[in-house]
């Protein structure tokens, strides 16, 4: 077993994304547990919209718009 962790900016753009991928590929005989943080800034994005306010509705389609 191996435990493989991937911070946001590994994993916020699509060739980094790509790459870790290909880490985890090759080490597939070591059963690897993958954890994968945030994509960069959304921590931040989430931490506002909970202290909530008038642009909620702004955050949540930020929000939306960065996973698609």
């Amino acid at each position: 077993m191996i435990v493989m962790k991937f911070g946001g900016t590994s994993v916020g753009i699509p060739d980094h994304f790509a790459v870790a991928t290909g880490l985890v590929a090759e080490r597939a005989a070591r059963d690897p547990i993958v954890v994968v943080s945030a994509l960069v800034g959304i921590t931040n994005l989430l931490v506002e919209f909970c202290r909530g306010g008038a642009g909620r509705a702004d955050l949540a389609r930020r929000f939306e718009a960065r996973h698609r």
